[in-house]
């Protein structure tokens, strides 16, 4: 049988247009595609993987602290990007001592550059103590520089009321005794005054030593023991 040498190249890979052949450059493009779609399918599974366990951890650590989280909230705020230690970790610590405050607003003290863990520990303090505070305002203080700790805690000590020492005839030289130790604050009978509050001069003065008014600045009474 006869075959020509145009059906022997058609056959085997020649130019003719009947060729069978393989299409090197066909089956590259076809491998790079592939190659394409399972490098994005990983890339997109790990990410979904990622986003997962941290939701993961935000939902069991919610639990463990007994705070009533929806798995769902957990992850929009995962994804939107709203959840960092800090801001989860306040939230936690405010819905612990039975306080309303959410996520979403520890988040954005955080975002400001604010304490977001000082400002709950503040607000818990102030929870426990029985002080009623504006806590949009707190949270001003806290992003203006200032320590919502410190904050409360000068709403918890009893204030000193430092009346006029002239309306009880309280001048330099008065004298009186100390109703309990200076160190240096406390509090002492002077003139018409029960219990004036005064400043120890020097040191530390015992309760029932008989003192006089070193000086006199404003409200502020210094006294000294006499000797």
């Amino acid at each position: 049988m006869h075959v020509d040498e145009g059906e022997r190249t058609g056959w085997w890979g020649g130019g003719g247009p009947g060729r069978m052949g393989r299409h090197p450059g066909g089956v590259e493009t076809s491998t790079a595609i592939i190659l394409a779609i399972v490098a994005f399918m990983l890339g997109s599974g790990l990410v979904l993987l990622i986003v997962l366990s941290r939701a993961w951890g935000v939902w069991l650590r919610a639990k463990a602290a007994g705070v009533p989280v929806d798995a769902s909230t957990v992850m929009l705020a995962v994804l939107a990007r709203r959840h960092s230690e800090v801001p989860h970790d306040a939230w936690l610590t405010a819905r612990e001592a039975g306080l309303p405050q959410d996520l979403a607003f520890f988040a954005a003290h955080h975002r400001a550059g604010g304490d977001a863990r000082g400002l709950a520990l503040a607000l818990v303090a102030a929870h426990r103590g029985g002080v009623k505070l504006d806590v949009p305002k707190l949270a001003a203080l806290a992003l203006a520089g200032s320590n919502p700790v410190e904050v409360v805690r000068k709403h918890l000590e009893p204030e000193v009321s430092y009346n006029d020492p002239r309306t009880f005839g309280i001048t330099v030289g008065t004298s009186g005794v100390l109703l309990d130790a200076a160190h240096p604050l406390a509090k002492a009978r002077l003139g018409a005054a029960p219990d004036f509050p005064v400043f120890a001069h020097q040191g530390v003065i015992a309760a029932g030593t008989p003192v006089l008014v070193h000086s006199v600045h404003g409200n502020h009474v210094a006294v000294m023991p006499i000797s």
